[in-house]
């Protein structure tokens, strides 16, 4: 297996323990650039992210985090964005990730103004920018996201919570369901033995 020394939290701890535990040959990818690559993904690869009625095309194993919600942020300095509905929000410039869970969300619920990048390190740029007058992204991301473009605290707040959504691992859908089976039985006996929380 192939393992990425720059990708660090839960989710990918859990990916080293399903290779070694369930003795899987796989290359785990990180999230990044995901849903590009997934069209190329080898009959091993495995990943983490998150579950949507799009991505059914995945061999899904099991939940590897809590859920999380998805919201819609703007500059604080904005007074005149208000958003109490998904209504409301159509109206502005909606900047997301690229074929990410967040872009389908705005796809499928009618959002037309959209601005899409492939490295969310730009959005939060591109709302100081005024290039953009909102920006979706996962709650549990932004203080990391915040800390390492260096805004202080408070410039970009909270306006509408979209949706939420599930963290789980996923297998490319040409893995052979042998591959599969193992994997989630590695899953069950981690969860079992208390070395990873039921969700």
């Amino acid at each position: 297996a192939k393992f990425l020394p720059s990708v660090v939290g839960f989710a990918y701890d859990l990916l080293r323990y399903e290779y070694y535990l369930g003795n899987i040959g796989s290359l785990v990818q990180p999230l990044v650039k995901l849903a590009r690559l997934r069209d190329g993904l080898a009959p091993s690869d495995i990943v983490a992210i998150s579950r949507s009625m799009m991505r059914m095309r995945f061999k899904w194993v099991g939940q590897v985090a809590a859920a999380d919600k998805s919201s819609f942020y703007k500059l604080s300095s904005r007074a005149d964005i208000s958003v109490k509905s998904l209504d409301d929000a159509r109206k502005y410039v909606i900047g997301a990730n690229i074929d990410s869970d967040k872009h389908q969300f705005l796809v499928k619920n009618g959002f037309e103004s959209l601005s899409l990048v492939s490295d969310q390190s730009l959005s939060p740029k591109q709302l100081r920018a005024g290039h953009i007058d909102l920006w979706i992204m996962h709650d549990v991301n932004m203080e990391a996201i915040m800390r390492d473009a260096k805004f202080p605290a408070g410039e970009i707040v909270k306006v509408f919570t979209a949706y939420e959504s599930r963290p789980f691992m996923a297998f490319s859908n040409s893995t052979s369901d042998e591959i599969v089976a193992r994997a989630v039985a590695a899953y069950n006996e981690l969860k079992a033995e208390g070395g990873i929380a039921a969700f």
